[in-house]
């Protein structure tokens, strides 16, 4: 699903000082279907990598293949088309539109892809009846709880059904109840429609459910087991 070949990304130096080097010549791969979980320190690069592999901040050099196509070959409206259809956000801020019900704001992926707007709401409604907030559908985000909130973004980024599903501390800015619940969600839409789950996370209990975890360090990934300190 996600391959990785010669990777590197730079912050430009500021005041002629030289660029700021947050992970360099990195090669990587995820076979489909997997769960994995990066972790590592804070500031590590992290997040930024998950960026990258999502299409929405630029390497300096290398490749990214998200299931065959070489992403950062895409002109920037191809890129956009094929990430809104096959990579899917979660972040650690639900990032809804405010001014849209949690109903609109599933459907809203839906409607740039061109689905017509009874279909992305019955497909929306159907969604949210599965992360359990079929009784909230017609809320705006401001009415919703933390972990309603979360819920409505998991479903927001299935809602054109990726293979790739990308979590940036999905759980982190949750309690701890909140937090179980959706990542019991990630993982139960992981198995059921067999999709590549890549989860950054400073919590090593949760990065433990994936299938494999892999230290940020270095400027590099390395293979760690999930109770590594």
């Amino acid at each position: 699903m996600l391959i990785v070949n010669d990777l590197s990304y730079r912050y430009p130096g500021a005041a002629g000082r030289p660029p700021l080097v947050i992970f360099e010549r990195l090669s990587w791969s995820v076979e489909a279907g997997a769960s994995v979980a990066i972790v590592g320190a804070s500031g590590v690069g992290k997040s930024t990598l998950l960026h990258v592999l999502g299409g929405l901040d630029a390497p300096a050099n290398g490749e990214v293949l998200v299931a065959g196509a070489s992403l950062w070959a895409l002109s920037a409206a191809a890129r956009a088309r094929f990430r809104n259809q096959t990579i899917g956000f979660v972040f650690q801020f639900h990032h809804l539109l405010p001014e849209f019900t949690a109903l609109e704001n599933v459907a809203l992926p839906m409607r740039i892809a061109g689905v017509g707007a009874a279909e992305s709401r019955r497909r929306a409604a159907r969604l949210l009846e599965r992360v359990g907030l079929s009784d909230r559908r017609s809320h705006l985000p401001p009415e919703l709880s933390g972990g309603e909130s979360q819920r409505v973004a998991l479903a927001r980024a299935l809602a054109n059904a990726p293979p790739l599903l990308l979590a940036d501390e999905p759980t982190g800015n949750l309690d701890e109840r909140a937090a179980a619940d959706v990542l019991a969600l990630l993982h139960q839409f992981q198995r059921e429609q067999g999709l590549t789950l890549i989860l950054v996370t400073h919590d090593l209990k949760l990065a433990a459910t994936c299938d494999a975890v892999w230290r940020m360090e270095r400027r590099q990934l390395h293979p760690a087991p999930a109770a590594a300190p």
